[in-house]
């Protein structure tokens, strides 16, 4: 609501408006500033409660995911590119071939994606992306084999219904 009201105020006519919308332009030209209105503006800085079956979850759980560059066996390729089939995403960063199983057991919902990613934020070897591009699920480089595929499993038949 204030996102609106403010957007409609520096719509309107008058020099006290102008000269805010000369003040407001400058501020914009800061990416800082650009992307925090942009984020407030898209509601990507929203957090949804995922309900993790995980202790210590990573913080990008139910955050919108961030646009990756991705290093894949044919090239390179970004997270929104993988997103664009409207499925599901399992993004492996760490070469875990035991979480790749288990999704791919969801393979007509979930792409299932091996990447190598220089950006890759800290502490993260994994994550279960919604088609709406929410995190719903990610594995923190601490976790073992076992409870990182029971975490994952949980999390793909809440999202994505039941393995085939």
């Amino acid at each position: 609501m204030t996102i609106t009201r403010a957007q409609e105020a520096l719509a309107r006519p008058g020099e006290h408006v102008t000269a805010l919308r000369k003040l407001f332009g400058r501020l914009l030209a800061q990416e800082q500033t650009f992307r925090a209105i942009a984020e407030e503006i898209t509601d990507v800085d929203v957090c949804y409660e995922m309900g993790a079956d995980q202790r210590d979850p990573h913080p990008m759980l139910g955050k919108w995911v961030p646009n990756l560059t991705l290093h894949v066996e044919h090239g390179t390729t970004h997270v929104a590119q993988l997103m664009s089939a409207g499925r599901g995403v399992l993004l492996d960063l760490a070469d875990r071939s035991a979480l790749r199983d288990v999704a791919r057991k969801c393979a007509d919902r979930v792409e299932v994606t091996s990447a190598h990613c220089y950006e890759r934020p800290a502490n993260l070897d994994a994550i279960l992306v919604r088609p709406d591009g929410y995190v719903a699920w990610a594995l923190r480089s601490n976790y073992g084999e076992n409870e990182s595929k029971r975490t994952l499993r949980a999390a793909l038949e809440k999202w994505f219904g039941a393995a085939r």
